[in-house]
């Protein structure tokens, strides 16, 4: 399977003064239940970090979801 798109959402990275990236709480909310929605948050937060970028991940709830983005890179809880 081969996919194409014209824009990314990532070129906004280059192309504006971004100085932080929330993660929407869909993902927060399901990173202990769902290992893809790991993997995308864990991977924002990277990239992120690597760019200097400020992460805020929106709708912490847990102790347990707290203790998971702590572990996976998030600087804050």
């Amino acid at each position: 399977m081969t996919s194409t798109c014209s824009h990314s959402s990532l070129s906004h990275l280059r192309a504006f003064p971004i100085d932080e990236v929330k993660i929407d709480r869909s993902f927060v909310s399901s990173i202990c239940t769902s290992h893809q929605d790991r993997l995308i948050v864990q991977a924002l937060i990277s990239i992120a970090l690597n760019l200097n970028i400020g992460v805020i991940a929106v709708g912490i709830e847990t102790i347990e979801q707290q203790k998971l983005l702590l572990q996976i890179g998030f600087l804050q809880g």
